[in-house]
């Protein structure tokens, strides 16, 4: 399993990329005058995508392995079909949705809500998961589970978002980013057992390059690190990558 989870992680990493600059509202001062709808986030979701080195670089095959290009744009369409409003029967509003679903021993309802945090000046997302779920080798039942919770400034320039798995309330995936005019970079610890990864990305705006028919990132570096492995992997492109430290 090990030789596994890390392009894993990366990919759920780019999974929260695309939740996040989606789940964003972009007014620039205090609090937007009522919360983002799912509409209105799925909506921004349409035109969100992840930046790739340019073809011509030597890194572009590592990073592209690394990534797995068939698993980011997996995520990528599961975010979507997520939030799809034709896929999924979200019902309320002011912040708060839900949608709930019934088959043979699986009867769940996935709710969430958002809400303004002045202290943080920052919205805060939680998504919460009620009922039961059939694994195919028993039935899980889950009152009220916190699947994540978000924190994000309304320009959508910084905050951080903590997931949470059904099998233990120990195993986690937590990501923090900060975003500029030039460069987005995300810090991330993922926490799985007695395995602990820590992958930080940065990288420049991506910008759709239609020669090579993906959104470019013309700059980049990204570290991983993981317990028990005494050198991290460092991939980076450009002439000039920006730094880490």
């Amino acid at each position: 399993m090990r030789k596994y989870r890390i392009p894993i992680a990366a990919a759920v990493l780019v999974s929260i990329v695309v939740f996040l600059f989606a789940g964003c509202d972009t007014t620039k001062q205090g609090a937007p005058s009522s919360p983002p709808t799912v509409e209105q986030t799925y909506q921004l979701l349409q035109t969100t995508n992840v930046g790739y080195p340019p073809e011509s670089d030597p890194s572009y095959g590592e990073f592209s392995n690394y990534f797995g290009i068939f698993i980011i744009d997996l995520f990528i369409m599961v975010a979507n079909m997520y939030l799809d409003p034709d896929a999924f029967p979200w019902q309320g509003s002011d912040g708060s949705y839900s949608f709930s679903y019934s088959y043979g021993d699986t009867s769940f309802t996935v709710t969430l809500t958002v809400v303004w945090d002045s202290g943080r000046g920052m919205w805060h997302y939680t998504l919460v998961y009620d009922g039961t779920y059939d694994t195919g080798s028993g039935i899980e039942a889950f009152n009220n589970y916190t699947l994540f919770d978000l924190y994000a400034k309304p320009d959508g320039s910084e905050g951080e978002v903590t997931f949470y798995t059904f099998d233990s309330t120990s195993d986690y995936l937590s990501v923090s980013w900060i975003k500029d005019s030039t460069y987005i970079t995300f810090t991330m610890t993922m926490v799985s057992g007695t395995d602990t990864y820590n992958i930080t990305l940065k990288e420049t705006i991506p910008v759709y390059n239609e020669t090579q028919g993906e959104y470019v990132s013309e700059s980049g570096i990204i570290k991983i690190e993981e317990s028990g492995v005494a050198e991290p992997t460092i991939i980076s492109w450009g002439s000039n990558p920006p730094s880490l430290s």
